[in-house]
């Protein structure tokens, strides 16, 4: 900070303000003090000499020859002040020559020689007289007016240091930085609040020395900061430094100072001056970054995923090589790559612009445009399938983060391989299933129908047993008649299913009720529902839902009159359908065996059926993307739900 007690009292002047000694100026101004032209003052001095002749004529025509030079000396005195010393020489000539050839008429005793040389001299005299006192005059003048320039100078440039000083001030304080000044010609010191303040005082001390200044500084900083300033001040050098100091509450504060010497012309140090600001919030997040950055460079070196920082170049806008400038450790154990820091790609993995072209024009892409991108790739040249994402950072480069993705690959495109399998096996069961069921249903018909002839043409001879037999037989035929077209219907819900559209799941269960009509009259059934919605189905297989979830409602009764509710309620992005009933309810140990084909609970002397209604449920359901469960307690009556996506 420069010191208010600057040695040198004449402030500095810049270069275009320069001004000339006063002695100089008059030096160069002694042939041009007059500002008229020369001509002016020599014609002047002409007309003077001319009306002092004239009037000498007018008024003073009985002088005759007594008293020549009475009016000539004013006139030469005259021309003189007026025209300077050539004036007054010319004035002085002319008269001489008038008094000699005109007054005298060219003949001059030895008195009028004398009188005449006295008027010459004294006539130079007064000349030289005049320009000496002219010259005296424009000296005087000139010097008054470097002395106001001066003092306007200087009263200008206080006025600017003033203005300046404030500026600072003002800096200093909004910028928290305390000053401080040692004057070491008269040890007089100073030092703003601010200084105090950075120290934990809130007003000025008494007193502020260099020993109060280390007793402040940190125990493990001191040494460090009194061999600086002890290094500075024997070089007579500037000094900076940051240390941490202890305020008088115990807090530890981080401090910035630096400070200089002023020395004077012979390089003796007139003045220590110096500034000292609090920068603990810059060192914490110093200290921030730093802990930040070795999380960074931890998380950088140990990810599992692949990382590498590089640069594109262009050729024509399109991209034809990059250069690795950072790689971690997973870069290399992923890419089997080493040592490729500084290398272009070209020379890393030969070749591989023109095998993997794909994967250039991604990354030169978002090293232009800096969008990110995401994607998976089989880099040929490494022989290894990636799944990599994008960035760029800034123009011309770009970030990849990338994992390993070969054996995944490999796994998906076995398990594509093995669904494909599986769907070809199912089309194939499926087709079989429908197949076998419809080619036992002709067999089947001729044993019921010949057996039913045999029992009519044959009946009055046969016996009781014979009777049971025959029964026995088209009983069983029924049963494996009916256990074919259930079988058939299951098939048909994977192989016959309908396009989905929007359909009215209120009118599917009203077609539903009516297909029961017969079983919901036998048993008195009651069946009721809610306002139902409008999902997106197959309405045929709908209809075969509520169908199948009613009949087993109607069959599985209680002795009671059979009681069943239809509701349904929106969960999220779907409709969930729920089918009460009062019946015999299930045992919970029972929730997944009752959805599986051929699976039943009861004989078929109890209650009769294939134990196939469910599983084409819940097949039906799954088709659909939704699932369906029960809830239930035996006695208690049983809840069927499934779900239906919107």
């Amino acid at each position: 900070m420069e010191s208010p007690h600057d040695s040198d009292p004449s402030p500095p002047r810049e270069k275009g303000d320069r001004k000339e000694p006063v002695d100089s100026v008059g030096l160069a101004m002694i042939s041009n003090w007059n500002p008229r032209p020369l001509w002016q003052r020599l014609l002047l001095a002409l007309l003077i000499v001319a009306v002092a002749s004239e009037l000498r004529v007018v008024f003073f025509g009985s002088l005759g020859e007594s008293i020549p030079y009475l009016l000539y000396f004013p006139a030469l005195t005259l021309a003189a002040l007026y025209g300077g010393l050539v004036a007054g020489l010319l004035a002085t000539a002319l008269s001489a020559g008038l008094v000699f050839f005109w007054i005298n008429q060219g003949h001059l005793d030895p008195p009028e020689w004398l009188a005449m040389a006295v008027f010459i001299i004294s006539g130079a005299l007064i000349s030289y007289i005049c320009e000496v006192m002219h010259r005296s005059l424009k000296r005087e003048k000139l010097a008054r007016e470097e002395a106001e320039t001066t003092h306007q100078q200087l009263q200008g440039e206080m006025i600017e240091r003033q203005r300046v000083e404030v500026q600072l001030d003002f800096a200093l304080k909004k910028s928290r930085i305390g000053a401080w000044e040692l004057n070491l010609l008269d040890h007089t010191a100073n030092r703003t609040l601010i200084h105090d303040q950075i120290f934990g005082y809130e007003t000025l001390l008494p007193q502020w020395t260099y020993e109060m200044f280390l007793e402040h500084v940190h125990p493990e900083d001191r040494l460090e900061v009194d061999r600086k300033f002890r290094e500075a001040a024997a070089a007579r050098a500037d000094w900076n430094f940051e240390c941490r100091i202890r305020h008088p509450d115990g807090e530890i504060r981080w401090i910035f100072a630096a400070g200089g010497h002023e020395l004077n012309e012979a390089g003796e140090p007139l003045r220590i001056s110096g500034i000292v600001q609090d920068i603990t919030e810059r060192k914490r997040a110093e200290q921030m970054l730093s802990a930040s950055e070795s999380r960074y460079r931890s998380l950088f070196e140990n990810m599992q995923e692949g990382y590498a920082y590089c640069r594109m170049f262009y050729e024509d806008g399109q991209p034809q090589d990059f250069t690795y400038l950072a790689v971690n450790r997973a870069f290399e154990q992923l890419t089997g790559l080493r040592d490729v820091v500084g290398k272009k790609v070209s020379v890393v993995i030969p070749g591989i612009r023109s095998a993997d072209p794909e994967l250039f024009a991604a990354y030169g892409r978002v090293a232009r445009t800096g969008q990110p991108e995401r994607f998976e790739v089989f880099v040929k040249a490494l022989g290894m399938w990636f799944s990599i994402a994008v960035h760029g950072p800034e123009p011309e480069h770009f970030v990849a983060i990338f994992e390993v993705i070969t054996e995944r690959k490999l796994a998906e495109e076995k398990i594509k391989r093995t669904v494909a399998d599986l769907e070809r096996s199912n089309q194939e069961l499926e087709h079989f299933a429908y197949v076998a069921s419809h080619d036992l249903q002709e067999p089947l018909r001729m044993v019921a129908s010949y057996t039913q002839l045999l029992e009519q043409h044959f009946g009055g001879q046969l016996d009781d047993k014979a009777r049971k037999y025959i029964h026995y037989a088209v009983d069983g035929a029924v049963r494996m008649q009916t256990l074919i077209n259930d079988l058939l219907a299951y098939s048909r819900v994977g192989r016959h299913g309908k396009s989905f559209e929007p359909t009215d799941a209120h009118a599917v269960l009203g077609m539903a009720i009516r297909n029961l009509t017969a079983a919901i009259g036998e048993a008195h059934a009651v069946i009721t529902s809610d306002d139902l919605p409008t999902v997106t189905a197959d309405a045929s297989q709908l209809v075969l839902l509520f169908q199948n979830l009613l009949s087993n409602a109607i069959k599985f009764r209680r002795g009671e009159q059979p009681r069943i509710h239809v509701s349904a309620r929106r969960d999220g992005r779907e409709w969930r359908f729920a089918v009460k009933d009062n019946g015999i309810g299930i045992e919970a140990q029972y929730a997944e065996r009752v959805f599986v084909i051929f699976q039943r609970l009861h004989t078929k002397e109890e209650y009769s059926g294939t134990g196939i209604g469910l599983a084409i449920c819940k097949r039906i359901v799954e088709r659909h993307g939704g699932r369906i469960w029960f809830e239930s307690s035996p006695g208690s009556g049983t809840t069927f739900f499934f779900t239906i996506p919107e």
